[in-house]
C-alpha cells in the first residue's frame, strides 16, 4: 500500500471485504485519495471512507459478502458472472452517490436498477458480472 501511495497512483478501484481501519491496509489508499471506488461488503471501521462517500469524493458499491466472493471466484475461473439467489426480487447493487456531489444522482446505481435475471430450476435469479483485478 505504501508503494502505491509513494508512486502517486490515482483513480484505483479497490475490491475487498472492507476498507479496514485508519492507517492499515486499504485505509492507507483511502486516506491518500488514491481509491476512487471501493467494491466491498461493508466499509469497515474506517470513518474516512464514510466521510469521503458522503462528500461524493469516493464511490462505494456495497455487495453482499457471499456475492462479492463468488464474483471474485468467477473471474479467477474464467466465468463471465454468476447467478445468485441473494436478494431475489429486490436485488440492486447499491452505490452511494452524495447529493452534494450531484443533486440529480440517484442513490441506487442505475446500472443495477434493471438487472438481468435468468431462470434456474424454475427460479428467477439476478445475473451479476465477475470482479477481476489488474
Amino acid at each position: 500500500m505504501e508503494e502505491l501511495v509513494r508512486q502517486g497512483k490515482r483513480d484505483l478501484t479497490v475490491i475487498a471485504n472492507d476498507t479496514a481501519t485508519p492507517g492499515r491496509g486499504i485505509a492507507k489508499l483511502v486516506t491518500a485519495g488514491i481509491a476512487r471506488k471501493a467494491i466491498v461488503s461493508h466499509i469497515g471501521l474506517n470513518p474516512e471512507t464514510q466521510r469521503k462517500m458522503i462528500a461524493g469524493e469516493m464511490e462505494v458499491e456495497l455487495v453482499p459478502q457471499g456475492t462479492l466472493v463468488e464474483r471474485i471466484r468467477a473471474a479467477g475461473c474464467g466465468l463471465g458472472g454468476i447467478l445468485t439467489p441473494t436478494g431475489t426480487n429486490r436485488w440492486r447493487p447499491h452505490t452511494h452517490r452524495s447529493s452534494k456531489a450531484d443533486p440529480g444522482a440517484p442513490s441506487v446505481n442505475p446500472r443495477g436498477a434493471q438487472h438481468e435475471t435468468r431462470s434456474k430450476r424454475g427460479q428467477r435469479r439476478p445475473a451479476t458480472g465477475m470482479l477481476a483485478g489488474d
